[in-house]
């Protein structure tokens, strides 16, 4: 067996000469460096991923972010309408700016509030602090009949079984509500803009 010496300071080296015939250096010196070897040898290794994995993974990110692009666009057209007109027309027109764009920056999306939450205030004035359950008003069925998307972000906290809100992916959701505030912004607008010059017009005619 091969032979290694240890220097210690001379403090440590008395506490040792006081209790040496109830420790095994030998033993406790092979395990240590046992431990900090197979540190430095797993933290120098690079993880060896199979391709299989990598193409599972990717087809999972696909479906995930699909999933909360249709949910953001759902929600946008089943909501959108009982939000006030001046939230409404906001991101309308700021749905409109993107919609040309193709893609939206990360950088973008990070600064654009979270759909989800706004329609929580919005619908049912529920706000940080206002004594109001999220959980509970997504997994409410009544609120889901009128809103159905709702279903997708209720889920239940395993730690105290109650209602919680599932893991959503918030920039997905905010692409696809901007682009359901898109095609209803679309819809809505002309038909205010009408209403407005036939009420013009009935006004001139008196």
């Amino acid at each position: 067996m091969a032979k290694v010496n240890v220097f210690v300071p001379d403090d440590l080296y008395q506490q040792l000469e006081r209790h040496r015939t109830r420790i095994a250096v030998s033993r406790i010196c092979q395990e240590a460096l046992r431990r900090e070897l197979a540190r430095l040898e797993w933290s120098g290794r690079d993880p060896m991923v199979e391709e299989e994995v990598i193409a599972r993974l990717a087809k999972e990110k696909e479906e995930w972010e699909a999933k909360w692009r249709g949910a953001g666009r759902e929600l946008a057209l089943q909501a959108g309408p009982r939000l006030r007109y001046p939230t409404l027309r906001r991101w309308g027109r700021m749905a409109a700016q993107y919609a040309g764009k193709g893609s939206i920056p990360r950088d973008s999306l990070r600064h654009l509030e979270d759909p989800f939450w706004l329609v929580l205030e919005a619908v049912w004035g529920f706000f940080p602090g206002s004594g109001m359950d999220a959980g509970e008003i997504v997994a409410n069925q009544g609120n889901q009949r009128e809103l159905p998307v709702l279903g997708e972000f209720h889920a239940i906290d395993p730690w105290t079984n109650r209602w919680d809100i599932a893991d959503y992916d918030v920039d997905s959701l905010k692409v696809g509500w901007l682009e359901g505030m898109q095609a209803l912004w679309r819809q809505i607008e002309p038909r205010l803009d009408s209403n407005d010059t036939d009420r013009s017009a009935t006004e001139n005619a008196c």
